[in-house]
This record gives C-alpha cells, structure tokens and sequence, in this order.
C-alpha cells in the first residue's frame, strides 16, 4: 500500500507520516459484554479513520491505472475513467473483450498489492449488448439489468 502512494507521486514524508500512525494499530473486540485481548491489526485501513477513504482512493486509482484504465468523454467538459465510492467500482467499457481485458488487468494490479475482486459481489451491467460474459478467475460472473429497466421514470 505504501509503495503504491510512493509511485503515485506523494511525497515520502507523507507516507511516513500516515505508516507511522497506521504501524502497530491493536484491536479488541467485544464479546458478550467483554472484551477480548487486543491484536495486533496487520492488514487493512483502520475504521472509522477520517484518513481511511483517503487512502482506499489512493490505492484504488493506482490500481486502475495500473490496469490500463481508458477515459470515456461524458461531454466536452467531462470525462471519466472509473467510478468509484470506498471499495465499490464502476467500470466501463465499450466492448466486452474490452472489459475482460480490463478486469484481468485489474486482478493482476490488485493481486501485487495482495489484494482480490470478489467474484461473488461482481456484478455486470451491459447496456446495448444482450448477454456479455465476463469472467473473473474462471467463473462468469451474474448479470444484472441496467437501472432503467428498474425505474420506469429513468430515461
């Protein structure tokens, strides 16, 4: 995670200020009214840090672009790479062997920082296109409907 933030331009003093205040993070958790002994905390973001979304962000985009991550022009104001809130991402493609391409790209991105795409809360959205398959690790992943045959008033 701290390498990434390096490569992403921050600077170094930087990076050691939030591993400082990230290294050596304990954890209790409460059980039945009593607390367990504490663990250390290896892995992860600490919860509820103000920092935390900051840093998922970072990584988050070092990853897309890492993975090769293509710009779509909105209008001629707005373009966009990804979309994407906390660890949920939107992706977007306009061929399927596009996003295939792209989702294996970004496992790869993700699996240098040990980190996985969960096939199971993968989801595919495809507009204009009847039944793509995308896979992730060998399984296809579920489709689901676009959101304007959710919403009858979405146009």
């Amino acid at each position: 995670m701290w390498k990434a933030m390096l490569v992403d331009g921050i600077p170094v003093k930087i990076v050691n200020i939030l591993r400082s205040y990230d290294e050596g993070a304990e954890c209790s958790v409460r059980v039945y009214g009593e607390f367990i002994d504490s663990f250390n905390v290896t892995t992860g973001v600490r919860q509820g840090c103000i920092l935390s979304p900051m840093i998922v962000n970072i990584i988050i985009d070092w990853i897309m672009n890492c993975a090769g991550a293509s710009t779509f022009v909105v209008d001629k104001n707005l373009s966009v790479q990804d979309l994407d809130y906390a660890d949920d991402i939107a992706h977007l493609a306009d061929f399927v062997k596009a996003g295939q391409t792209f989702l294996d790209n970004e496992a790869a991105a993700a699996a240098k920082l040990g980190l996985r795409i969960s096939g199971p809360k993968t989801k595919v959205v495809s507009i204009g296109c009847d039944t793509p398959v995308i896979t992730l690790d060998g399984t296809s992943l579920k489709l689901c409907l676009p959101l304007s045959t959710w919403d009858p008033h979405f146009r």
